[in-house]
């Protein structure tokens, strides 16, 4: 771990004059810089072989590119180390299937990232302890192998954020870590218990006592968690943090500006007040995105980013024709895959006309992949109205998902400027 994590418990005591020269550590300062991203889902080399079962059931989940896991994580890491922020953070679903050896290589890849002196933080999700799931493939078979516990995932994932951690939570894997002597990050876990999504009394006490603290002693806080505490959608409020614990007016409650989470695999936004939320698209799923941030005085400026695979391929000398031409190969896949339920509800539909079939498939295919893109702001809702595009006529959920999707047409998603300090 790098030493420089122990350099804010130095300087408290240090006299004023020596903490100004000091500056050059991201402790010492309240003008920093860090990536985000969420839903990795690593799998590690040693449980696939990218065979008939593992490829077939791929193509049946919902548009992760688990085939090409590998050399997306790897192009990851090396475009955070390029890019040298003071910090990354992972929200999440770190393992595909939560098998101890995809966490035990991760953490090797994060190690790389805390060497090139960029702090790690983690938050575990959903899919990484006690996953009843675990599994390696080979073939057109699988096999059960060994998943995570609570306490195996804070010892394996120690060095980013639970050992340098102020406080933790005994229930959960909720942890507090002191950014700058200014900012604090509140990790909240929901998926180490019985109930994922969900936390115990004494986790929600922990909680409330760690932003009251942040509070009293003038501190910005920033929330990082795996399902959002905002209600995103009205279509996937059960993608949320249980919304009877209330997370959201907690935060606001204690004047957190902002949150950082991950689970429903979108890119968005959201702003309500002075309350803001970023939901980070899974980094496997097209284009492959994550966030870049930068806080300076007092006010956060968010920008999503796409991984250059097709540049990571021809530095690793990687001869694979999808990989070089990436972006088309993801897009076409994100359509066969994760909009294949969605056309089969058009296609089968006895009340639509040839040409309005063709036509809504088109859209549907182009609207769903710009809703989890975040690209909200390219659409123009005008074109998609008429008769050619009779959405009443579809399935409930998937009128209301056209519908939702329209309504926010021309906003931008993959921005975002926040003010932290009143």
């Amino acid at each position: 771990m790098n030493k420089s994590k122990q350099k804010y418990l130095v300087s408290i005591v240090l006299p004023i004059f020596l903490l100004s020269s000091c500056q050059e550590s991201p402790k010492q300062k309240d003008s920093f810089d860090f990536i985000v991203s969420s839903d990795l889902h690593y799998i590690s080399p040693s449980l696939t072989d990218n065979g008939e079962y593992f490829v077939n059931m791929m193509k049946k989940a919902d548009g992760k590119m688990e085939e090409y896991c590998e050399p997306i994580v790897n192009c990851f890491v090396d475009e955070v180390i390029a890019s040298k922020p003071d910090y990354l953070f992972l929200t999440g679903d770190l393992s595909f299937n939560g098998a101890k050896a995809s966490h035990i290589d991760l953490t090797k890849k994060l190690s790389r990232i805390e060497e090139a002196g960029i702090e790690v933080l983690v938050i575990p999700g959903n899919h990484d302890i006690d996953y009843p799931y675990a599994a390696s493939y080979s073939g057109n078979s699988y096999s059960l192998v060994e998943s995570l516990s609570k306490e195996e995932f804070a010892s394996i994932y120690g060095d980013f954020g639970y050992k340098q951690a102020i406080s933790t939570d005994v229930d959960s894997l909720s942890y507090v870590y002191q950014l700058t002597p200014k900012t604090r990050v509140i990790a909240f876990d929901v998926n180490a218990g019985n109930r994922k999504g969900s936390a115990s009394a004494s986790t929600l006490s922990w909680l409330r006592k760690s932003y009251s603290d942040a509070k009293r002693n003038g501190q910005n806080v920033i929330s990082l968690s795996h399902q959002p505490a905002a209600i995103h959608s009205p279509l996937f409020t059960s993608s949320s943090i249980d919304p009877s614990l209330r997370i959201e007016k907690l935060y606001k409650e204690f004047e957190a500006p902002i949150s950082f989470a991950g689970h429903l695999h979108i890119q968005d936004t959201y702003e309500d007040g002075d309350f803001a939320e970023v939901l980070t698209e899974s980094l496997l799923v097209h284009p492959c995105q994550y966030g870049m941030a930068e806080v300076k005085e007092g006010e956060l400026t968010y920008i999503a980013k796409r991984l250059d695979l097709a540049s990571y391929a021809a530095k690793e000398g990687l001869d694979d024709a999808s990989l070089s031409d990436f972006a088309s190969y993801g897009e076409s896949y994100f359509a066969e895959v994760n909009s294949r339920k969605l056309l089969e509800s058009i296609e089968s539909n006895a009340e639509l006309s040839e040409p309005q079939k063709k036509k809504m498939s088109e859209a549907i295919t182009k609207l769903n992949r710009l809703y989890f893109e975040g690209g909200l702001s390219s659409i123009d809702a005008s074109a998609y109205q008429g008769e050619d595009y009779p959405w009443g006529k579809l399935p409930l959920f998937l009128s209301s998902y056209v519908s939702s999707i329209l309504s926010n047409a021309g906003a931008n998603k993959t921005r975002l400027f926040h003010v932290l300090t009143k």
